[in-house]
């Protein structure tokens, strides 16, 4: 950024994108150290909000009615020394950066920063954190901020714990959670017993075209009391997927846990909804990390209020590309153009090319609705 801000024309440009001179990243890495972290939490809660009002989002919602919001943690950097007071230690002599992070993830391919949450030491280095902690405080807040919204919680086998399930009873909202073979023993118990008992609880799939074919099998158990406090349904899906130009069969199986009644008609929406945890990983960190982001960076080597307020203009600036490339307008623009070509021109547009008040103002008084 310093060094294209050595440059006249992008400085010209950027003030009159921006309105505001170019900053040198040093004096934004010192505004960063004394920014309190709720101004630009503030300012993706109202965006999200505003996105939420405007219902764009609402046709990919599960069953018609939740939101989904999928839960995990990443590490977002290692330090061989302790990079600040509280930064947890692991086993090794290394001490690592994570967050907590949920994101609303719909079928779209979406996967939106609501909140986040830092593992840290709440009283120094005699008390360590863990993510599930983190998580339990993450879930109070997003309560906080959206009280009334219908919510579904997904997340791995990690977030398989009492706590997690009674905090989510206790807020009204339901969970479709991956299930382990070597978690809730006594929930696999009743599974297998109900396996036997209810075979007639399947659903199957079949879908062929020219080039591949797919068999799905879904089967769930229903009412499985856990701890006399918890009623919770099983969900286990089994695909065959085989390519006939390759001759090759890949097998998989998901298994879910989850509070939603679950019937034959609506078991696929929900085992299906239960896997778009993966966006998370897929088209949220794996995005960041690998796609230009530089999530795994260290912007700030020494001070954990920065690190926090860079994290967060990263997952701002996230959400706005996501809203502008899943855009159907600019799927049709974009044709065979990739995303990074289409950076790079932008880019080189705003290093080589002038560009006059004029051609801002008539780009602005163009009224368009983004459809997705």
């Amino acid at each position: 950024m310093n060094e294209m801000t050595q440059k006249q024309t992008f400085c010209d440009n950027y003030q009159k994108l921006f309105n505001m001179d170019c900053p040198h990243m040093d004096a934004v890495e010192y505004f960063f150290r004394l920014l309190p972290l709720s101004g630009l939490e503030l300012i993706k809660l109202g965006m999200l909000q505003r996105l939420l009002e405007k219902k764009n989002l609402h046709k990919f919602r599960l069953l018609g009615i939740y939101h989904i919001i999928a839960i995990d943690g990443v590490c977002i950097s290692s330090y061989y020394y302790l990079p600040y007071s509280g930064c947890p230690k692991t086993n090794t002599d290394t001490w690592q950066v994570k967050v907590v992070e949920a994101k609303l993830v719909y079928s779209s391919g979406f996967s939106i920063s609501v909140a986040s949450e830092f593992v840290t030491n709440v009283d120094g280095d005699s008390k360590q954190d863990c993510e599930q902690k983190a998580a339990l405080r993450l879930c109070k807040r997003i309560k906080k901020m959206f009280p009334c919204l219908p919510i579904c919680i997904t997340a791995d086998g990690l977030y398989t714990s009492e706590n997690i399930f009674q905090l989510c009873k206790q807020y009204n909202w339901k969970f479709i959670i991956t299930h382990k073979d070597s978690c809730l023993e006594t929930v696999w118990q009743e599974v297998r017993v109900g396996v036997l008992l209810q075979y007639k609880n399947k659903k199957t799939e079949q879908i062929c075209n020219q080039h591949k074919w797919k068999l799905s099998q879904w089967k769930f158990v229903t009412n499985i009391s856990y701890h006399k406090k918890f009623k919770l349904n099983w969900i286990e899906c089994f695909q065959s997927l085989y390519n006939k130009k390759t001759r090759k069969e890949q097998k998989n199986r998901f298994v879910h846990i989850t509070n939603i009644d679950v019937t034959l008609k609506n078991v696929i929406e929900i085992s299906n909804g239960g896997r778009l945890r993966w966006n998370i990983e897929n088209q949220g960190f794996n995005d960041q990390k690998n796609h230009g982001y530089n999530l795994e960076h260290k912007f700030s080597r020494h001070n954990l209020n920065a690190t926090q307020n860079y994290y967060q203009c990263l997952q701002i600036a996230h959400a706005i590309v996501q809203l502008c490339i899943k855009a159907k307008a600019v799927k049709a623009f974009k044709g065979k153009v990739t995303e990074k070509n289409l950076w790079l021109d932008m880019l080189a547009l705003l290093l080589q090319v002038e560009i006059c008040h004029k051609e801002i103002l008539d780009v602005l008084c163009i009224k368009c609705q983004f459809r997705y």
